[in-house]
């Protein structure tokens, strides 16, 4: 399970990197975190609409597994937007770097 220590630990290394960062797995890893995120968010919707609760209470459930699946999704979004902004901006660098 994803927890808030990975999404530290990747902003950790993209802030002071130690050697090169690889963007481009850093992205694959943290969507793949992502989607299984999002997998299990499913895998609990499925099971709370087969289960015999009310109908009130699977609403209420639902609410809060919605909540919860956008919490946990937050911090993994803006890390992908701050890998996605840093390959842009490596990507123009080198750009400039090849055209001098």
């Amino acid at each position: 399970m994803p927890s808030g220590q990975n999404v530290a630990a990747l902003s950790r290394a993209m802030a002071q990197p130690r050697r090169p960062l690889d963007l481009n797995r850093l992205l694959d890893e943290t969507v793949r975190t992502l989607s299984n995120i999002d997998l299990e968010h499913g895998f609990e919707m499925e099971k709370l609409e087969r289960s015999r609760a009310s109908t009130e209470l699977k609403r209420q459930i639902a609410e809060s597994l919605r909540s919860r699946h956008h919490e946990r999704r937050e911090p993994y979004l803006r890390v992908i937007a701050d890998i996605r902004q840093r390959m842009m901006a490596m990507s123009l660098l080198n750009g400039l770097q090849a055209a001098s």
